[in-house]
C-alpha cells in the first residue's frame, strides 16, 4: 500500500530500476574508517541517496575496524541500510593507510 510508504521509500520495482541508467552501470564506492562520525556521514550518504533516487549501486569501504565494529557495523547495515534499498553495500578491509620505510617499520599512517 503506497500510503503506507515514507515519500522516500522505493518499491521493489523502483529500486530495481535505479540499479542502471539507459543500460549504463553506475557504481559509488567511497571509504570510510569505523569511527562513529564516518559511520555517521556514510548514513547521511545513504538517506541522500535514496531521496534524489541516485541510480547505480552504493558501496561503503569501512577499513582499520576492530572485530567488534565489524559486527556492529554489519548490524547496523543490515537492520538500517540494506532494507532502504537492495543496492546499498557494505565492504570491510583490513587497515591499509600505513607507510612502511624500507625496514618495514611504521611511518605514517594517512
Amino acid at each position: 500500500n503506497d500510503s503506507d510508504r515514507h515519500k522516500w521509500e522505493l518499491s521493489p520495482s523502483e529500486d530495481l530500476a535505479l540499479r542502471t541508467i539507459d543500460d549504463v552501470p553506475i557504481h559509488v564506492v567511497f571509504s570510510t574508517d569505523c569511527s562513529p562520525y564516518q559511520h555517521w556521514q556514510s548514513y547521511q550518504l545513504y538517506l541522500s541517496a535514496l531521496r534524489i533516487r541516485q541510480p547505480g549501486l552504493i558501496t561503503r569501504i569501512a577499513s582499520g575496524c576492530t572485530e567488534e565494529e565489524k559486527t556492529s557495523i554489519r548490524k547496523w547495515h543490515d537492520d538500517h541500510i540494506a532494507i532502504l534499498s537492495s543496492r546499498f553495500g557494505l565492504h570491510l578491509t583490513p587497515h591499509f593507510s600505513s607507510v612502511k620505510d624500507e625496514s618495514g617499520n611504521k611511518v605514517g599512517d594517512y
